[in-house]
């Protein structure tokens, strides 16, 4: 049976499985170190979509599955998703995280890469419990994955020559390898292979929009929707898909304009309105949007030859949502 469902009533569909994984998570803190409980749960209860958790809910349960493993490896997901925030957020030097102060904020950079630390262990004495050497095996190449990424982004870091090929293969890396891993882990846990590789390029694809969407939103949304500062990626130096089509397109003297706002990371107001008009006149945001939108639609095409249901209509939907949130 198909269905066709909003992001809302997705979530509303599994709520209860993801407060299943939302109780491990908080289960996870338990330490004799009151301060890794206090950081943990103030980032667990700072919000977030659970968007990995919920691949892999989805996911499994559209392979067949009917146990109840998924739920910590869903949990899994989210707590390496965790760690690699709370360590960008220190080499980011990042102030807002979700709209509230980051942990290197409030705490301080050192208690941030612990905790990162503490979480990323954590998720891999939970896969051990479980196991599975498959999976084991998916998510230390994952994380290997997720450091090169953030490695690469570093070397990049306030390049304006960086291509376009260079920012996809940090974009995949950063962030759709997690999202790709958190669908496969659903095939593995169900023991379903002949879908394994559709569910994988499925997030895979969703990822790369998820990313695209998000540069995209740091120079279209206002502060108050988005939770964060505008012009934030370009004061980081990082040079995202806007800024690539922009200076693909622009005159010499407008190029190398911005190209020193880049190197200088500039947070002057004045630069920073110079970069959004010209992001706006070149067809940055336009060329960033028609770029994410073909990633979902491959993303959904992956899905074609899967059984209907109730879960590949919620995967349907978390792809139209990608392609269409605005904060």
């Amino acid at each position: 049976m198909k269905y066709t469902l909003r992001i809302e009533e997705v979530f509303h569909a599994f709520r209860e499985d993801l407060d299943q994984v939302e109780q491990i998570l908080l289960e996870s803190l338990h330490s004799d170190v009151l301060l890794i409980s206090q950081v943990g749960r103030y980032v667990f209860k700072s919000g977030g979509k659970r968007m990995r958790p919920l691949l892999t809910i989805l996911s499994s349960q559209l392979c067949g599955y009917e146990g109840t493993d998924h739920y910590r490896i869903a949990a899994v997901m989210e707590l390496i998703h965790t760690a690699t925030l709370l360590h960008d957020d220190v080499v980011d030097h990042a102030e807002i995280r979700r709209g509230a102060r980051s942990v290197n904020n409030l705490w301080s950079n050192e208690t941030s890469i612990l905790m990162g630390d503490f979480l990323f262990t954590r998720s891999f004495c939970m896969m051990v419990e479980h196991h599975d050497l498959r999976l084991l095996d998916l998510m230390a190449h994952t994380c290997r994955l997720l450091a090169e990424g953030e490695l690469l982004e570093l070397a990049k870091s306030g390049d304006p020559e960086i291509g376009e090929e260079d920012y996809l293969a940090i974009v995949q890396k950063k962030t759709a390898v997690l999202l790709s891993a958190s669908c496969q882990a659903g095939a593995i846990l169900a023991r379903c292979g002949q879908w394994e590789d559709e569910l994988a390029s499925f997030g895979m694809n969703l990822g790369m929009a998820f990313q695209l969407v998000d540069d995209l939103l740091d120079y279209e949304a206002d502060e108050e929707e988005l939770g964060k500062t505008i012009g934030k990626d370009l004061s980081e130096g990082k040079v995202t898909l806007p800024i690539i089509q922009t200076l693909k397109r622009c005159p010499a003297r407008e190029r190398r304009r911005i190209q020193e706002i880049i190197r200088s990371r500039s947070t002057d107001p004045g630069d920073l309105q110079l970069i959004h008009h010209a992001i706006e006149r070149h067809d940055g945001l336009a060329h960033t949007l028609r770029t994410a939108q073909g990633y979902v639609e491959r993303a959904k095409a992956c899905l074609s030859g899967l059984p209907e249901g109730l879960p590949k209509s919620a995967l349907l939907a978390v792809a139209d949502f990608v392609a269409s949130r605005r904060k």
